[in-house]
């Protein structure tokens, strides 16, 4: 029942009864309409940092059991456990989640400048002070796998720049401190490559150049398993180690994943199944075992998230959400230190059976990655807005500020770059 001094607000603004009820009808629907938003945008949030969780425990498992198999104290006991032997495959599903994310990013940059500017906000703090921590304690660890980093290491993940890139330049062998550091320079290219076409020529140029690096490094490799010249060889090695365009065909499905969870189009699914064939057959190419059919399974799982609403719901549970949210910094700090503590207990006190040996340096690694991704990363990431912000006003006056970076990348989750992903994250433990 309307109160007396609503009838009073109706009859002043409205000259029926219908006209009233009518406005009452739009006010309630788009209000229901904006929860509905509200509440479905952190279950899409949700779903991808499930899939950065279920990626980084497959890296972590690849890396713990099957990766060092003459370092360990249990040896190859668990390489063939398929999640671990498999595990590295992990890295291509940040790829795929990479190339969706990314998509959206551009959508929301005026530019691409602004679209590097936001990647390196979202990526350099992270490397900054994992670098800082690896670099300073590693003299502890003499078992890492790495060994005792030099300090023109911190070059390539302070620069985001491949090794081999420099060793080129310099002419002198460029070390990295951590191996896992590969995955990322293959980020950048991607990024400088998908993000400049994309605002150059537009999306559909971005995406075919995407596809024409990746093919050309496919067919390559191709007719290298048949003729064996020798300047085919060398041009696979630009292509795949200077370049990778090997990886490309995975930011690809990525992308073209994100359009069709916007609108479905049959001849885009049509390429999606084309190009899904052609990276299986790629990821297993001289491969005797199940490599190929793991990797269609990850395309498969990663597509049918964005029409099932039953998986993205298991994707979206407490234990993926929290491990996609530290994934970044956890999975650029893991590896070496993992090992090197596993390698520790082994050689000294094994009280413990094997396979739970590499729990307890995970589980310093899982409180390092959670400091850092909820506390110092959104402190150091504020600090370089704000300095940016600073120095751009300085030089050209404008009136409107940088947005902040609404979107997560690779591959990697922060709570920081997106205020709803707060809500999710707050309710983890």
């Amino acid at each position: 029942m309307t109160s007396p001094k609503g009838r009073g607000i109706f009859r002043r603004r409205f000259k029926t009864k219908l006209q009233a009820i009518t406005f009452s009808s739009i006010v309630r629907s788009a209000k229901l309409r904006r929860r509905e938003m509200v509440k479905e945008l952190p279950s899409r949030i949700a779903y991808l940092d499930g899939f950065r969780g279920i990626a980084i425990i497959l890296v972590t498992l690849y890396h713990a059991y099957s990766r060092w198999p003459d370092l360990v104290p249990y040896g190859s006991e668990y390489v063939g456990f398929p999640p671990a032997y498999y595990g590295g495959l992990g890295v291509q599903l940040f790829f795929m989640i990479s190339g969706f994310v990314i998509y959206m990013t551009l959508e929301k940059c005026s530019g691409f400048s602004e679209f590097l500017w936001r990647r390196w906000l979202r990526l350099f703090p992270a490397m900054l002070v994992v670098s800082v921590l690896i670099f300073s304690t590693a003299w502890l660890l003499p078992e890492r796998p790495g060994g005792i980093p030099q300090l023109r290491d911190l070059i390539p993940g302070m620069l985001f720049i491949e090794p081999s890139w420099i060793s080129t330049i310099s002419g002198t062998p460029q070390g990295v401190l951590e191996g896992a550091f590969w995955s990322l320079f293959v980020e950048v290219k991607f990024y400088v490559i998908f993000g400049g076409v994309f605002f150059l020529a537009g999306r559909r140029w971005a995406e075919a150049v995407l596809g024409l690096c990746f093919a050309t490094s496919f067919g390559t490799a191709l007719v290298n398993r048949f003729i064996h010249w020798s300047i085919l060889e060398r041009l696979q090695i630009v292509l795949d180690e200077y370049c990778s365009f090997d990886n490309f065909g995975w930011f690809l499905i990525g992308a073209i994943t994100y359009e069709l969870s916007g609108k479905f189009d049959r001849r885009k699914f049509l390429l999606l199944l084309l190009l899904s064939l052609a990276v299986c057959a790629y990821s297993g190419l001289g491969c005797y075992d199940l490599t190929m059919f793991v990797s269609a399974l990850l395309i498969v799982t990663f597509v049918g998230a964005v029409y099932s609403g039953t998986l993205k719901a298991v994707l979206a549970t407490r234990i993926f959400v929290f491990f996609g949210f530290i994934s970044y910094p956890f999975y650029l700090f893991h590896e070496n230190f993992m090992i090197a503590v596993i390698r520790k207990i082994g050689s000294n006190i094994r009280p413990l059976p094997d396979f739970i040996i590499p729990i307890f340096p995970l589980m310093i690694v899982v409180l390092i990655a959670f400091l850092l991704a909820e506390y110092i990363e959104p402190f150091l990431r504020r600090i370089l807005r704000m300095t940016g912000e600073t120095i751009k006003g300085s030089t050209t006056p404008s009136d409107s500020k940088m947005t902040p970076s609404g979107i997560s990348a690779p591959c990697f989750s922060t709570r920081s770059d997106r205020l709803e992903e707060k809500s999710i994250s707050a309710n983890i433990f």
